[in-house]
């Protein structure tokens, strides 16, 4: 009985470590680096895009390389408190509300390509 009862816990955890890896609706981040792209890098931008500027921001959980998540900030209000943010910055990401419902997960961090966050399903915090 003790056996069965160990090798369906252990099952359990199988597939809740093998699931989708969510971090609930929050994860502490750190700023690790801050890639300026657009007219931010003085690149050349298509006509209709001309004051279009937006940041790479890398962020990991321990604040160390390598990036774990890119945030992709551009301007508007949305983007406003990661793009504000500097290397070493800690904050947490939030899922909003339609995330939340959509049951949309942050996927388990890649170091090798990092996951891209965007900002219409989650949002930053920094921590004071």
């Amino acid at each position: 009985m003790l056996k069965k009862l160990l090798f369906i816990t252990a099952i359990c955890f199988a597939l809740t470590a093998c699931g989708n890896y969510s971090f609930k609706d929050r994860q502490e981040l750190i700023v690790v680096s801050r890639t300026p792209r657009g007219v931010y890098a003085g690149e050349e931008m298509p006509e209709g895009y001309q004051h279009f500027g937006w940041y790479e921001i890398g962020l990991s959980r321990n604040g160390k390389e390598p990036i774990e998540y890119i945030w992709r900030a551009g301007k508007g209000p949305d983007h406003f408190d990661i793009m504000v943010a500097e290397i070493g910055d800690k904050g947490t990401i939030h899922f909003d509300k339609w995330a939340k419902q959509s049951k949309i997960k942050l996927p388990r961090p890649n170091a090798e390509k990092p996951t891209s966050i965007m900002s219409h399903e989650v949002y930053w915090a920094k921590r004071e």
